[in-house]
């Protein structure tokens, strides 16, 4: 097992033989070495849920020839922390995360994956027993798994997003919001800058529910416009916590990856060309803050609302005036790095 320093070392290496290879000559051979290419199935493991990208992968260029198959399952393991008494997972959410991961594993294997790794982020990081309940988890799937620091998450989500961005010479960043981290990472001639906080979807919501309701709320839907605005305020509060290298975007490019972005946002605010903006995001915070759990629907309806005056505060407190979201998650990242396989 290499350690998360070697996997960092080869970022900048793959990095840029992803940029390489879009710019290779024509006279190459169009179609890769067989003996490159190799069938993957590659696992984000969450705070709030666990996504897999399945995909045919030329491990000789550092590149994805095709997805293949992308999916995910709700594991809610920041919210079993926060309800345990002893800050460890317990049977159940162990129980959840086997079985949730057994089922994607069989539809990576229907799909001819012969080869798994998967990573686990926050709430691992947390966990009291996160190394041996990943252990546990990793021995009864059979699947390959680590805990990665958030310098390495922050990396794997930049390079997964890369593939993605047309224009690499503007500047960018690349902002990934979970359930219990967000990073914020923008790669400069090389150098890494990054923002990494631990307010994110569910250490937000959670953060919503202590300071405006009380002690027994569950949900902080309905949110009501008064708390909407109050939760958007301690948003802005959290955002002044991110470094200078980012406080002033109004000219860099801002692409949003993960569930917050993708799935959260993109949906409630039904955007068509996956571009929010702040107009956008204000106005679908007072239409959704009206609305109770069952109104909104889905099985992440309690951080639905909440994410939105997340985002939309830092969207204020950082002069983003809008966020092009990208379907890329950190299994992206990882299906190329050699290090993990």
């Amino acid at each position: 097992m290499k350690r998360p320093s070697s996997i960092a070392r080869n970022f900048i290496i793959i990095s840029a033989a992803l940029v390489i290879s879009g710019c290779a000559s024509t006279t190459k051979n169009e179609t890769s070495n067989s003996a490159c290419l190799v069938k993957r199935a590659a696992f984000d493991v969450g705070s709030g849920s666990t996504k897999m990208v399945v995909a045919e992968v030329d491990k000789c260029e550092h590149k994805l020839v095709s997805i293949l198959l992308e999916a995910q399952r709700g594991v809610p393991f920041k919210e079993a922390l926060i309800q345990a008494k002893d800050n460890n997972f317990n049977s159940d959410i162990k129980k959840k995360a086997v079985n949730a991961l057994g089922e994607l594993k069989k539809m990576a294997k229907d799909m001819g994956a012969t080869d798994f790794s998967a990573m686990a982020t926050s709430a691992f990081r947390t966990a009291g027993n996160g190394a041996v309940a990943l252990k546990e988890i990793s021995d009864k799937t059979k699947i390959k798994m680590r805990v990665i620091n958030q310098e390495t998450e922050a990396r794997f989500g930049y390079l997964g997003a890369l593939g993605h961005i047309k224009n690499k010479n503007e500047s960018f960043m690349v902002w990934d919001i979970g359930g219990g981290s967000q990073q914020m990472t923008k790669n400069i001639d090389g150098k890494w800058n990054y923002y990494l906080g631990k307010i994110a979807s569910v250490s937000f919501k959670d953060a919503v529910l202590k300071k405006y309701y009380n002690k027994n709320a569950q949900t902080p839907n309905p949110l009501r416009k008064e708390r909407a605005l109050r939760a958007l305020q301690l948003s802005k509060e959290y955002a002044k916590k991110v470094p200078v290298a980012f406080r002033n975007l109004s000219d860099t490019k801002v692409y949003g990856i993960g569930g917050v972005h993708y799935y959260s946002l993109r949906n409630q605010t039904k955007i068509a060309d996956k571009i929010y903006n702040q107009e956008d995001l204000y106005r679908t915070l007072m239409e959704r803050s009206q609305m109770n759990d069952k109104e909104l629907g889905g099985e992440y309806s309690q951080t639905d609302v909440t994410n939105i005056a997340l985002v939309l505060g830092h969207m204020q407190s950082l002069n983003i005036n809008n966020v092009e979201v990208l379907k890329v998650n950190m299994a992206h990242g990882l299906l190329i790095d050699e290090a993990s396989w």
